[in-house]
């Protein structure tokens, strides 16, 4: 599946918005999501643009590492950045 940044398409995009979370965290998520060894999945890791490059080229970035409540408050917040 191509990548936002990755295949280039930013530039269609109004705002890009990037998802962060811990390395460790990501890890563990794709594993379990996609049933992925630790090695496959961080293959699948480092095959993508670095976070780091991603989170320059965000016009917001949300931050998924905590509690899921305080992801929805961030999108929420975000969300209404937008409906104005």
């Amino acid at each position: 599946m191509p990548l936002l940044f990755e295949s280039g398409w930013q530039h269609v995009c109004d705002q890009v918005l990037v998802v962060t979370a811990p390395p460790a965290v990501v890890l563990q998520r794709l594993m379990a999501r996609n049933h992925l060894s630790q090695q496959a999945a961080q293959a699948r890791i480092d095959s993508q643009m670095p976070l780091a490059q991603k989170v320059a080229r965000a016009d917001v970035v949300i931050d998924n590492g905590a509690n899921i409540d305080k992801t929805k408050a961030a999108v929420l917040k975000w969300l209404k950045t937008i409906t104005k």
